[in-house]
């Protein structure tokens, strides 16, 4: 049931980003318009979580470039961390780890064309949920912030290496991070 609400809301998001990409004058013949989908995973890294191990990660994402280097993205993230192994008194003890998940937006500020290797820096908001086996579910506003490089072919294929930081802040001043390293393919097939 989750999966198919984040694959709506991804395919919610390509759309929005597609008529965003709209330019107000010019045509697609001049490559005004740049819109794509696509996938990704490596890994992900708590960041100061004693509670979460490393592990794999993956997702999926879909971006519009806006306005000369302005550019937009919708993503779904899901880092399912392994288990956690405690040293205490008594030996050690092992817990079950936390599968996380971050729905994000974000705006881009990127050197990227029409084709070519670019960098890119990126910022905005989201929702992340914590999940654990016999604990309360946890889905709060998180924010987040990258950077980047993509090379774009002519054929409408990038490939995509992003480091990232999702941060959901708590009531009482604490945060909750996880940095993510991902690498992946985007398809532009709005170009």
């Amino acid at each position: 049931m989750k999966q198919r609400t984040c694959l709506r809301f991804l395919i919610a998001g390509a759309v929005f980003l597609g008529i965003l990409a709209l330019p107000t004058s010019g045509s697609a013949a001049e490559g005004k318009i740049r819109a794509a989908a696509g996938v990704y995973g490596i890994y992900g890294i708590p960041a100061l979580q004693e509670n979460i191990a490393a592990g794999p990660l993956y997702g999926a994402k879909a971006r519009a470039d806006l306005a000369g280097p302005l550019g937009a993205e919708v993503s779904f993230t899901s880092f399912p961390s392994g288990d956690i192994t405690f040293k205490t008194q008594s030996g050690d003890q092992t817990t079950k780890g936390y599968s996380q998940s971050v729905i994000a937006a974000d705006l881009i500020l990127q050197t990227t064309g029409p084709s070519g290797f670019g960098i890119y820096v990126l910022g905005g908001i989201g929702s992340y949920s914590l999940k654990k086996d016999f604990a309360e579910s946890i889905s709060r506003f998180c924010y987040n912030r990258g950077l980047g490089l993509e090379f774009r072919s002519n054929s409408g294929i990038a490939v995509d290496i992003c480091g990232r930081l999702h941060a959901m802040p708590y009531e009482n001043g604490g945060t909750h991070k996880f940095a993510a390293v991902q690498a992946g393919v985007n398809y532009y097939f709005l170009r």
